[in-house]
C-alpha cells in the first residue's frame, strides 16, 4: 500500500463520490462494485458494522449499559455464563433483571 492509498474497513468504506478507489484488481470502486463484492462475500449491507441484533424495536438501536467489576466477578461470571451457554451480556441482563423484580 503506498503513502497516498487508504484503508478502510468494510463498515466505513470511503466515499466514492469524493475520492476514488482503485482495488488491488485494478478496478475503481464505484457503489455498483461494493455491492457485488459485498453479494459475493454474503455481506448484505444492513448488517455492516451492525453487530448484534437490536433488543427492543426493529430497526432501532438497543441502550447499552457498560459498568467495571473486579477480576474475580468477571472470572466467576465469564465462568457461568460459558457453562450455560449464553453471553456474558446475556447473563447480565437476567441478573439485573432477577435483581429489578424482586
Amino acid at each position: 500500500m503506498t503513502n497516498h492509498q487508504k484503508k478502510y474497513a468494510l463498515a466505513d468504506g470511503p466515499d466514492v463520490e469524493d475520492e476514488e478507489v482503485v482495488l488491488l484488481s485494478g478496478r475503481t470502486l464505484t457503489p455498483e462494485v461494493r455491492a457485488e463484492i459485498l453479494e459475493q462475500v454474503g455481506v448484505t449491507p444492513a448488517r455492516i458494522g451492525a453487530g448484534r441484533p437490536a433488543l427492543g424495536e426493529p430497526g432501532k438501536q438497543s441502550p447499552q449499559v457498560s459498568f467495571r467489576m473486579p477480576e474475580a466477578l468477571h472470572d466467576v461470571a465469564r465462568r457461568v455464563a460459558r457453562e450455560r451457554g449464553i453471553t456474558l451480556s446475556q447473563l447480565a441482563r437476567e441478573a439485573l433483571e432477577r435483581s429489578l423484580s424482586a
